[in-house]
């Protein structure tokens, strides 16, 4: 039966071993071993200067084993990268991936890209890299190795090739566009917005004596109207004609049915009435000679602007 002064003695010894292993301790998962040594060597010690040479040895093992729990209860490492999530800056770091101190991925050339997605390591310092590490010195996402066109202003959309998408082809890039949807060819600012200027939109071909839209034109006039809505400011003109079949009278209030139609149609699609300016051209008197002729002025043109 163990005497009062050998239970006092372990229990002395546990709490030694413990608060000693527990010192040695500082967030590193590689220094179980270390809690380990420690706790033992501070029972072993206790052990002999309690009870002798014997409770030396156990007190060894019990310091040992504590010291090692010690470290295993203390030292959780959630990514399991080394690094104690006591002391872990980065507690979600991918698995296999080297860290520092921290914890965080190592990151050679201090380019603010960790090594493991680095496509560039040897990056010199300062130098502006892209989300893979390599130089960008436009910042557009390109890497100067691939990039067509390297001095693109910040903030502006680029395509694969680094240069500045311009989806309506108008010469502003997109980013500085305020009109995004201006026709092919047409005239614009530096803002992308339509000039000031008449542009003539195109032509509505009708049959004779009629004032109705066809399918064709009517896929045109869709055109159109995207463009308008693309361009709030926008205002057109529609002028209506006529061959010289006829009376010029009559003529003159068909050619005025002709551009009020294109516009009932537009208006049908959306724009404001007060886009939209239908006039009466009346006789085209050019070309009557032919069949092909007569069919090419009966007709309606849209113009951009005011009158």
């Amino acid at each position: 039966m163990s005497s009062p002064r050998s239970l006092s003695g372990v229990a002395i010894l546990i709490l030694f071993s413990v608060m000693l292993s527990g010192c040695a301790t500082d967030g590193s998962i590689k220094r179980w071993g270390q809690c380990a040594l420690i706790g033992g060597g501070s029972g072993g010690v206790l052990g002999a200067a309690i009870e002798g040479g014997t409770a030396a040895a156990g007190g060894a093992a019990i310091g040992a084993v504590l010291g090692g729990l010690l470290c295993a209860f203390t030292d959780k490492d959630s990514d399991g990268d080394g690094v104690s999530d006591r002391y872990d800056l980065c507690r979600d770091t991918p698995s296999g991936v080297a860290v520092g101190e921290s914890g965080c991925p190592l990151d050679s050339d201090n380019d603010g890209v960790p090594d493991y997605k680095d496509l560039c390591p040897g990056t010199p310092g300062g130098m502006r890299v892209n989300e893979h590490g390599c130089p960008d010195s436009d910042g557009d996402g390109v890497a100067d190795n691939m990039d067509q066109c390297p001095n693109t202003p910040t903030g502006v959309v680029v395509d694969s090739k680094g240069c500045p998408v311009d989806s309506d082809s108008d010469g502003v890039p997109d980013g500085l566009d305020k009109c995004p949807n201006t026709m092919k060819g047409a005239p614009v600012d530096s803002h992308g917005c339509y000039l000031d200027v008449s542009e003539n939109l195109g032509e509505v071909h009708f049959s004779f004596n009629e004032k109705a839209i066809d399918g064709a034109s009517q896929q045109f006039l869709n055109k159109v109207a995207q463009k308008m809505k693309g361009n709030p400011d926008l205002k057109i003109r529609v002028y209506g004609y006529t061959d010289n079949t006829g009376e010029a009278a009559y003529n003159v209030e068909l050619s005025q049915k002709r551009a009020n139609a294109v516009r009932d149609y537009l208006v049908n699609q959306g724009i404001d009435t007060d886009r939209i300016k239908p006039l009466a051209g009346g006789v085209i008197l050019e070309h009557n000679n032919t069949r092909a002729g007569r069919a090419a002025n009966r007709k309606a043109s849209l113009l951009t602007g005011e009158e």
